[in-house]
């Protein structure tokens, strides 16, 4: 059948994408203070990120039905991000780059749950496991942010941004070579006559419990991980050092992610790997609490949050593929993105007044009562594995 060839062509899809942004997303900053911004509209467009990502996660979600509008919505999106990498290079002006940093934030994360949820119907129909898949995507990005490490600085920004740019191009030619796949109904939305009845995400309780403790968890996570990079170079971590120790984590994440089906024969269930990576994310924070010298803060965090990736990346999808059904998978997924992007904005706007006023580890200590909170919320969830049943009718994904 030729669905059984979508697992290569979304290996190569998430390669090109993936390398694509690595060459963007990463460069934000760089780009700003080399378009000479000062520190106030940097941090207003840096501020401007997670509530973009939020709004253009929380909009796609209404129109992420089913797999072949996923596979549209992707496709647009990538068609959208091509044209802003390449009109981005040439903004200047703080106007300019605001709203060109809102609009490429608005389609950037939607674009890539979007991809998460359509990837993982297509190695579930193919036999295949997601992150045989999802892997192709660490390593392209840390094949990019190699390549960056070396070019950046010697060439414009502009022609950064144009790779990166082609690289999008390159996934969405690909993106084309996608076939129809089955969409398997959960259990919960067959009624007594065997009849399919849409139940909507907001009724589906483990489905909201999940969503409330993906925003406060990751939510944190990230606004953590943004401090901490402030905090990293207070400490004088240089640049070209930080970048080393990012490039390492990345590789921790793929070496984890190899191992991750070895792993998941002793843990079993998706919640079980969600439970690993979040209890290593929560260790990570413990430690940036504790640890002060600057080589061992981030080998020991960077590494260990790597680590944790791979479990937190991987199972997120294929945990709420089976809490929702695969025809809802992308829609659930773009949620809980949005509102974790929107609770890592609040943490953002505030952060920079707690440490100031108390100290980093005070604001960390914050974010991990909050971390913990969630995470006790996700063991209260249940934690069955409901069969499938496959939906009576296929939709084309490429007509």
């Amino acid at each position: 059948m030729k669905q059984n060839r979508n697992p290569l062509i979304y290996r190569l899809l998430f390669y090109a994408i993936f390398a694509g942004d690595a060459l963007f997303s990463p460069f934000y900053a760089l780009y700003f203070v080399s378009a000479g911004m000062n520190d106030w509209q940097q941090s207003i467009l840096l501020a401007s990120v997670p509530f973009s990502l939020f709004f253009g996660d929380f909009i796609f979600s209404f129109f992420a039905t089913s797999f072949k509008k996923d596979v549209w919505l992707f496709r647009s999106a990538a068609v959208i991000e091509v044209i802003l990498f390449v009109v981005f290079g040439f903004a200047k002006t703080f106007p300019f780059l605001l709203a060109m940093t809102i609009l490429t934030s608005f389609f950037n994360s939607a674009l890539f749950q979007v991809m998460d949820g359509t990837a993982a119907i297509a190695a579930k129909a193919s036999g295949k496991r997601y992150q045989s898949i999802r892997v192709y995507g660490s390593i392209a990005y840390a094949g990019s942010l190699l390549l960056g490490y070396f070019i950046v600085g010697r060439i414009d920004y502009s022609w950064l941004f144009d790779i990166a740019s082609l690289f999008f191009i390159i996934g969405l030619a690909v993106s084309f070579l996608i076939t129809p796949v089955e969409e398997a109904i959960p259990p919960h939305e067959i009624d007594e006559n065997g009849n399919h009845v849409e139940v909507p995400l907001i009724k589906n309780k483990r489905f909201m419990m999940y969503l409330v403790f993906n925003a406060l968890f990751f939510g944190a996570s990230n606004t953590l991980g943004s401090i901490l990079t402030l905090y990293l170079k207070g400490l004088g971590l240089a640049d070209n050092e930080y970048s080393f120790w990012y490039g390492a984590r990345v590789v921790f994440e793929i070496i984890s992610m190899i191992l991750l089906p070895s792993m998941m024969k002793v843990l079993k269930k998706d919640k079980n790997g969600l439970i690993v990576g979040t209890s290593l994310l929560l260790v990570s924070n413990v430690l940036s609490m504790l640890i002060t010298d600057k080589f061992g803060l981030v080998a020991s965090v960077f590494l260990i949050r790597g680590f944790a990736n791979a479990f937190v990346i991987v199972r997120n999808v294929t945990y709420l593929q089976h809490v929702v059904g695969d025809k809802k998978v992308a829609r659930a997924l773009t949620l809980c993105a949005g509102f974790a992007n929107a609770v890592n904005g609040i943490g953002n706007l505030f952060s920079s007044a707690i440490y100031q006023a108390w100290s980093f580890q005070g604001l960390f200590l914050i974010l991990f009562i909050v971390q913990v909170i969630a995470f006790v919320l996700l063991i209260m969830i249940k934690d069955e594995k409901p069969k499938m049943v496959i939906a009576p009718s296929v939709e084309s994904a490429g007509k």
